[in-house]
């Protein structure tokens, strides 16, 4: 049926003059009519067209997204072994509470309720936060002393925080662990001080934590599994939470390994920004704000290599987040594993002995470091007092941490590494080799050791100045092996003073005690005795691959003067650096390298502590090969007489109680050298003791260096200690 477009026009097409009459001609009016509708529909078309097939996947995915969700599963962090194959970290399952912030009520009523609900079940507790960026630029001294005031710290504690928020372009939290029922009377304290609240430590995690509000945010970890329940049961009542397992690291044998293992934690604000660099460059994915990132040791210097790759699963949810479909798995990867140079038996046996030895001797601390001179490996290395890196799990509290850091056995400081420390006796070896390298002396010059020199202390006033020995008793005649191994100070007095003259024009001279006549130095002078304690890798860090490295302290005469303004260095600075006293600072890893450097023939080589690294399905990713840090410049002859005198200490020196006592291995020949620092006349008590060894005497494979500093001195404990990592090294079982 067709339309009449007469009837259909009809009463609003005809004029006005003729209601009734013909209509006038409406043909061009209705084509306009038909063109506009059919407009129309190619444009409601070309829509339906552009949304349904060319936009399909767009609007598709935007659909999916309101109702799908992807939620991350974290990798398993690669494990660490060994040499042998024991496991020194694991991966325990915890239960975690997330958030997602898009996710929760848009009224603040609503939204309040909820935070509250949540942090009745998990108590996090308050916090107190500075952001340096709305703090006023004038004033800050003001500003900082008011804030200590208000929340009980010192200044100096609320100075560094904002420095840190300052250098990190965020805020930071000054406290944690507050009651909430503190936080009015705290917000109240701080209202008229800008940059700084108090607020419960849930809305503090929302707030600033930097991850995306359509991500879940992970609030608690290692929550109780009652807990976990109660929350997965109230989600209703607490849209966003989320309840899952993830896996927390764990260190079976804790403070055993503390010193070179570390710990893991939350990623903090001044790590992003390098680690993010090491992503790109590794071509890992970007680091998460709330992620878990190696803190200290090898967790953190190996974290490119143990973090692994999280996988995800979508679920469908409805709109009150309770999930009603679960999705594609994509699964995680798990991190490389890595198998150290340790050994577990010297890391044990080091650690009971060098305990023992802390309470008998009332040391304040020590540390052992056993390698491996053929090529670097790091067998043992010990720091106490020592730290249980499974507090840090979950996060420590800053009560715990704050103990940490107050304790006079600076348990967080690796010793071994970071320690500076006098090293008396033990440098002599070094200092000998560096006087036959320079003709000064070879194995046949002899010295008077009569247990001191005396050497003029001013022009013109005939006073002497007195230089001890730490072995007091006279010795005779002794040649440079003889003195190494009964710890003959007057002999590297005596090779250490320069051949020169003084301002009076008359050369440098000493007395023997009791000479009326004095004899000219023709030794050393400081200018060659630090470049051969240097060319041994003293003044300089080792390089071993762990933060925080001290290069210890090799002093020379510009030096002091940068030190000590208007001081000169004087005859007995030289005399005190050639016995290793004065103003000399070494670790025990630059001991124990120096030492392998003498045991090996020559060769210094970087300390190593990854021996391979491997895939999660065993293949090898990277095997490191050792990487000598440098040659001491001595001749095969020169390094033979100094081994030599360190045999002599074991067999009949200063060292012979170990062999006396049966405490050494049997069978294997050790080189040694022990000795302290002079006892103080009204004192006990020795600033450091030191024991430094190798064996087998022939073809070294292990060296060992001991430290106690502020040891008994009347028992040679590091010696003792020393003795029972060789004896473990190489017992009958090995």
């Amino acid at each position: 049926m067709s339309l009449n477009p007469k009837i259909f026009y009809k009463g609003w097409l005809h004029t006005e003059h003729d209601p009734e009459g013909p209509p006038p001609d409406t043909g061009r009016r209705w084509r306009v009519l038909k063109l506009v509708i059919v407009l129309a529909f190619l444009i409601l078309t070309a829509r339906l067209w552009q949304l349904q097939v060319l936009q399909n996947d767009r609007y598709s995915r935007a659909a999916v997204a309101n109702s799908v969700r992807r939620l991350p599963l974290e990798p398993q962090r690669g494990v660490l072994y060994d040499r042998n194959g024991v496991q020194l970290t694991t991966n325990t399952p915890l239960w975690q509470v997330s958030l997602t912030p898009a996710d929760m009520p848009e009224d603040e009523a609503e939204y309040t309720a909820a935070m509250a609900r949540l942090e009745d079940r998990l108590k996090l507790g308050g916090v107190v936060y500075v952001d340096a960026g709305q703090m006023p630029d004038d004033g800050r001294d003001e500003l900082t002393a008011r804030i200590a005031r208000a929340i009980g710290a010192q200044p100096e504690e609320v100075q560094a925080a904002i420095a840190r928020s300052e250098e990190t372009e965020a805020a930071l939290l000054l406290r944690e662990e507050l009651p909430l029922d503190r936080l009015p009377g705290l917000r109240e304290a701080l209202k008229d001080l800008p940059g700084v609240d108090a607020v419960p430590k849930l809305q503090w995690l929302v707030e600033y934590s930097g991850v995306s509000p359509f991500q879940p945010l992970v609030v608690a970890e290692n929550v109780p599994r009652e807990t976990a329940l109660a929350i997965e049961g109230e989600r209703l009542l607490v849209p966003g939470v989320s309840i899952g397992q993830a896996a927390a690291r764990a260190y079976p044998d804790g403070p055993l390994y503390s010193a070179v293992i570390g710990y893991v934690g939350k990623i903090a604000a001044e790590q992003v920004r390098p680690l993010q660099a090491q992503a790109r460059r590794l071509k890992q994915r970007p680091y998460a704000l709330d992620e878990t990132v190696g803190k200290a040791g090898l967790e953190r210097e190996l974290e490119g290599y143990l973090r692994g790759r999280p996988g995800s699963q979508e679920v469908e949810v409805t709109s009150t987040n309770r999930v009603v479909r679960q999705g594609k798995v994509t699964d995680a990867r798990p991190g490389h594993n890595v198998t150290l140079t340790l050994d577990a038996k010297v890391q044990k046996t080091a650690t009971d002995s060098l305990s023992s030895a802390l309470r008998r001797s009332g040391a304040k601390a020590g540390a052992m470091v056993a390698l491996d001179p053929r090529n670097g490996n790091v067998l043992g290395l010990v720091s106490l007092p020592s730290y249980d890196n499974n507090l840090f799990i979950g996060g420590i509290s800053q009560r715990e941490y704050g103990a940490l850091q107050s304790d006079p056995g600076t348990p967080l400081l690796n010793k071994a590494i970071s320690g500076a420390y006098t090293p008396g006796s033990v440098l002599k070896p070094f200092i000998a080799a560096g006087g036959l390298a320079e003709r000064v002396i070879d194995r046949r010059v002899k010295y008077e050791c009569k247990g001191s020199i005396e050497v003029p202390s001013g022009i013109g006033t005939g006073d002497r100045e007195l230089f001890k020995s730490s072995n007091p008793r006279d010795l005779g005649p002794q040649s440079v092996i003889e003195a190494l191994a009964n710890d003959c100070d007057p002999y590297f007095y005596i090779m250490s003073g320069p051949e020169q003259l003084d301002a009076s024009g008359r050369p440098l001279r000493y007395y023997q005690p009791g000479a009326e006549d004095p004899t000219p130095f023709r030794g050393l002078g400081v200018e060659r005795i630090v470049r051969h304690l240097r060319g041994f890798g003293f003044g300089a860090p080792t390089g071993i691959d762990l933060a925080g490295e001290s290069g210890g302290l090799v002093a020379d005469p510009k030096w002091k003067r940068q030190r000590f303004p208007g001081q000169a260095w004087t005859l007995g600075d030289t005399l005190r650096t050639g016995v290793g006293q004065g103003y000399t600072l070494v670790t025990p890893m630059q001991v124990a390298t120096a030492t392998g450097a003498i045991a090996n023939g020559g060769t210094r080589y970087r300390p190593q502590l990854v021996l391979k690294v491997t895939s999660a399905e065993g293949k090898d990713v990277l095997v490191p090969q050792p990487k000598p840090a440098g040659t001491v410049g001595m001749t095969p002859d020169h390094l033979a007489t100094v081994r030599e005198g360190m045999l002599r200490s074991v067999e009949d020196g200063t060292a012979a109680t170990l062999s006396k006592q049966g405490r050494l291995p049997e069978g294997i020949e050790v080189a040694a050298m022990a000795g302290a620092l002079p006892e103080a006349s009204d004192s006990k008590r020795a600033g450091a003791r030191w024991f430094s060894a190798f064996a087998p005497y022939e073809r070294p494979e292990l060296v060992v260096a001991v430290l106690l500093d502020g040891a008994d001195g009347r028992e040679s404990y590091a010696s003792q200690v020393g003795a029972d990592v060789l004896s473990a090294y190489f017992g009958k079982e090995k």
